[in-house]
């Protein structure tokens, strides 16, 4: 009996190791690769909008979707406005603004193309006439009488022609856009171009994409605007849409002011105030000034915010302000100064001075505020909504469907909050359908994440009213930061060269119960890739202390504003913890708090006393940067780089220090600004960085990389349902099986004795 017990367990325990552990059929798994950053792609019929940075009046990719993790994450185009509706104002002048249309050239190809641009329009821009100039060629094999282009504004069409196909040279077409399509806020430009230059007795064209069928795009295409300003209104919200107007921060005519005092709470408010007007329009990357207040400061600025408590206004401002209740309240007061309008937060109360300050920095009750001036109590609720971060997020909350055979493509953005990998149990979940005349031993569905495939599937009859196809993101493929899935269809036809136009074309569904699991986890590592974490923590400050220098320049402002757009660019509330130090702060201070440590090594101690840990080191004088293992510096060079350095802070256990430094103010003033911009961030990567006057970038990776992340067995069960449930069955199994042996054991042992 022993022995056939212990037969039976053996067996279990080789059956146990021989099954697998489950896996998906008629799945075809794409070797993983690196990561690489894809733009999102339009279907496949149209063109791309094209990346770079052109001149800001024109905005050449859509606007952002703004979906927090756990939103849809199809984009979408923002809800339209109406164009400008407010009376022109006498006493500005008609401007012109001439914008490059193309940041670079621009081919496309295929017998149907479709290109998209973007321009924008503030709320306060009454346009009288808008000029579009169109520098194009077409293929020279085009047929005249089947080629032809249609321009529509905002989704009217309002102009079509037969280009000239018998041109070799360049062409050019120039067109005033209708202003009763103009809205307020993004106006969409779209080229439709028919590009044929080939057709059949049956009157069909071939839908693959032919080098012969081309349209080429100059970036020498451009918009004229010709507008005139509005009157202002005199109210907050009118002052807000001007302040943070993009052509208001390029002009550099928007103006922070502190009180010169520059209390703790005064710069509280401050910090609370740049980020959220930083993230209110991001289309000029430039940082608003910051600046103390002095007699005549910012008389050249148009619009101004002045933040200081009461008793640290100057005397022509307390004169402005009734000081009634500001003793338990805060006030936000719009003056007209001149030809400046300057918007005043001040309070007697500490407290109430802050919140004052998150209220400038919460965007949506900035837009709200018709009055002129409104009074902030401890009740008022100030705070943006907390963004909830699920791990469910849904690709489209209606379905989206493709037409046309051959590739067609679906891309989808994905937020994802920077300092955030995904983990190795994210998955993808596509629910879809297609159609049934299709050529199955040809047509598929792929998936591709950042442009690099995860996983393809076979399209079957069987399944084309109701597919899925389930993947998980492989473990070698380290995704950070925001994300693109691509959902690519091959819909091939049985015996077709051509389709007709009359002819019922080949299509797919991506159905609303398509979704992404997302379990994400932080990194561990301190490096410039994933910045600004850990400074921010699901979009807002993450116990953040500002740590300046003794002396405060003009320099020394600018570096902090530097800094604090960048941070506003990715904040996502206003409800974030941060605190401005002196450079003489105390241990318990520092402690618990990741670090910004702005200024040289001789007006800060608290540079001076890490200067042992950083990567670039100071000469014992402070006057130069010293060689290191990475790079030989010379002294005279030394003196005039700035430096941003991601360590460990000395001060907490897990928490960091990022110093903004150099021998002189404008060493770190160059550093400030590097870190600053959000479009100078890919320049950034390791961990220490040197940079010079001549725009020279050098970064470096100084601590050792960690050791590759090892999954538990634990975490890789629990992120499989399949895998625990037969885990626990074997489990079971093997335990029973236990059990009777020893039960086998004990009887068998008792009759021995007996």
């Amino acid at each position: 009996m022993i022995r056939k017990a212990l037969v039976l367990l053996i067996t279990g325990i080789l059956v146990a190791s021989v099954v697998p552990l489950g896996g998906q059929a008629d799945v075809q798994a794409a070797p993983a690769a690196t990561a690489t950053p894809a733009a999102t792609a339009a279907p496949a019929a149209t063109a791309a909008p094209s990346s770079g940075a052109a001149a800001p009046a024109v905005s050449p990719t859509p606007p952002a979707a703004v979906t927090a993790p756990g939103g849809s994450a199809t984009q979408t185009t923002g809800k339209d406005k109406q164009a400008a509706t407010g009376k022109v104002d006498p006493s500005r002048p008609v401007q012109i603004r001439e914008s490059l249309l193309l940041s670079d050239d621009v081919s496309l190809v295929g017998p149907r193309t479709i290109r998209q641009d973007y321009f924008h329009l503030p709320s306060y821009w009454q346009a009288s006439r808008i000029t579009l100039t169109l520098d194009y060629r077409l293929t020279q094999l085009a047929l005249p009488e089947d080629t032809s282009l249609t321009l529509s504004l905002n989704g009217h069409a309002f102009y079509s022609l037969r280009p000239n196909t018998a041109s070799t040279a360049k062409e050019r077409l120039t067109l005033t856009l209708p202003t009763d399509l103009l809205v307020s806020g993004d106006n969409l430009v779209r080229i439709d171009a028919l590009l044929r230059t080939d057709t059949s007795e049956e009157g069909c064209i071939d839908e693959e994409a032919s080098p012969a069928e081309w349209m080429h795009l100059y970036p020498t295409s451009s918009l004229r605007i010709e507008y005139q300003e509005t009157k202002a209104d005199g109210s907050i919200q009118d002052f807000y849409s001007r302040f943070t107007g993009f052509d208001k921060l390029e002009a550099g005519t928007s103006l922070v002011l502190i009180s010169a005092k520059e209390s703790a709470d005064e710069w509280a408010a401050a910090v609370h105030a740049l980020s959220g007007f930083s993230r209110s329009d991001t289309r000029a990357d430039k940082a608003i000034p910051l600046r103390p207040y002095s007699a005549g400061e910012g008389n050249t600025a148009e619009n101004v915010v002045l933040i200081a408590l009461y008793d640290q206004l100057p005397a022509e401002w307390q004169g402005r302000i009734d000081a009634n209740g500001l003793d338990q309240a805060a006030r936000l007061q719009l003056i007209q100064d001149g030809a400046r309008n300057v918007l005043v937060a001040t309070s007697r109360n500490a407290e109430r001075l802050v919140q004052a300050g998150r209220f400038l920095g919460n965007p949506q009750l900035m837009a709200e505020t018709l009055s002129s001036k409104v009074d902030i109590l401890e009740s008022t609720r100030v705070d943006t909504p907390v963004v909830e971060s699920s791990k469910t997020v849904p690709l489209t909350t209606a379905g989206d469907q493709l037409k046309g055979s051959r590739h067609q493509e679906l891309s989808y953005y994905i937020p994802l909050p920077q300092g955030q990998v995904l983990a190795n149990s994210a998955k993808l979940e596509l629910d879809f359908r297609y159609a049934r005349n299709l050529d199955f031993d040809r047509s598929m569905v792929t998936v591709l994440l950042n442009g690099t495939p995860i996983g393809s599937k076979k399209l079957t009859t069987e399944l084309a009213d109701a597919d899925t196809l389930t993947l998980t993101v492989p473990k070698n493929l380290k995704v950070t930061g925001n994300f693109t899935v691509t959902v690519a269809f091959d819909l091939e036809l049985k015996g077709k060269s051509c389709i007709r136009n009359a002819e019922q074309m080949p299509w797919a569904y991506v159905t609303a119960d398509s979704k992404l699991l997302l379990p994400s986890r932080s990194t561990e590592e301190l490096l410039f890739n994933s910045y600004p974490y850990p400074f921010l923590r699901d979009g807002v400050y993450n116990r953040v202390g500002f740590v300046l220098p003794s002396e405060l320049t003009v320099s020394t402002y600018q570096a902090i504003s530097d800094v604090i757009h960048l941070f506003g660019r990715y904040t996502g509330g206003n409800t974030g913890d941060v605190a401005v130090l002196s450079d003489g702060a105390s241990e318990a201070e520092l402690k618990d708090r990741n670090l910004i440590v702005i200024g040289r090594y001789q007006d800060n101690e608290v540079i001076r006393k890490a200067n042992d840990k950083l990567f670039f080191r100071y000469r014992e004088d402070g006057a130069t940067i010293l060689s290191n293992e990475k790079m030989s510096i010379e002294e005279g060079y030394g003196k005039t780089v700035g430096t941003l350095q991601l360590l460990d802070s000395p001060y907490g256990a897990g928490k960091a220090m990022l110093a903004v430094t150099g021998p002189s103010e404008e060493g770190y003033r160059l550093a400030a600004e590097l870190i600053g911009r959000d479009s100078s961030r890919w320049k950034l990567y390791g961990d220490g960085v040197l940079t010079d006057k001549d725009g020279n970038v050098q970064p470096f990776r100084f601590k050792q990389a960690a050791a590759a992340e090892s999954t538990s067995i634990v975490e890789e069960l629990t992120s499989r349902p399949d895998a625990l449930a037969f885990t626990l069955a074997v489990a079971t199994v093997l335990i029973l099986a236990i059990l009777a042996l020893l039960l086998l054991i004990r009887k068998h042992g008792k009759k021995g004795r007996g």
